[in-house]
């Protein structure tokens, strides 16, 4: 599943809700199946583009993908609350609730961030700039900063993260291997919601 098949998802769920084809408990019942197949995917992909297929992903590894997927599916029941307050039937617009679903797919982008930067272990990765006209605090703070990805794992720092100032709206900026000499110490801690 990619970024836009995922966002795809996420906003047949929204607009299913919103329209009335389907209630509350249907809604919870399919973000999590979503959210759950969605995130595994791109996590999986993650590992994967840094050399580790799925059956080789260890113990640990899978925690830390089961507790953003833990994380994410908690905020299914109030955004289930907040549909039911803004359906169709209410005159709430489309637009309004397809905004609140896309705020959902830069998960995917931080799920498969993860992935990545969890099978890379020690190698030394970079932070570079997406191609977002304004940068959050964060991104650019960390902007050319080349630590151990296990460094920005630790310490919970990938694009696409709530972690940051930008809570990884819109953010495509990346974490990629490199062959250039690592900062000192550790990353400045991220200034966001996490």
């Amino acid at each position: 599943m990619s970024s836009a098949d995922y966002r795809r998802n996420l906003r047949a769920n929204f607009r299913g809700c919103w329209s009335g084809v389907f209630g509350f408990d249907e809604f919870v019942y399919l973000m999590t199946i979503t959210v759950r197949h969605g995130l595994t995917q791109a996590f999986n992909a993650g590992m994967k583009k840094a050399g580790i297929e799925s059956f080789a992903i260890n113990p640990e590894e899978k925690l830390e993908l089961q507790n953003m997927i833990f994380t994410e599916t908690n905020h299914i029941g109030n955004v289930a609350a907040w549909l039911d307050q803004n359906k169709k039937a209410d005159g709430t617009k489309l637009a309004t609730i397809l905004r609140r679903a896309d705020g959902w797919v830069a998960r995917w982008g931080e799920a498969n961030a993860l992935g990545y930067q969890l099978g890379l272990k020690d190698e030394p990765q970079e932070w570079f700039l997406g191609a977002t006209e304004k940068h959050c605090h964060d991104c650019s703070t960390y902007n050319g900063r080349v630590y151990r990805a296990s460094v920005w794992a630790k310490h919970g720092i990938r694009p696409k993260s709530t972690k940051l100032s930008c809570f990884g709206i819109h953010c495509d900026c990346k974490l990629d291997k490199t062959d250039k000499k690592l900062n000192r110490g550790r990353p400045p801690k991220p200034t966001g919601k996490g």
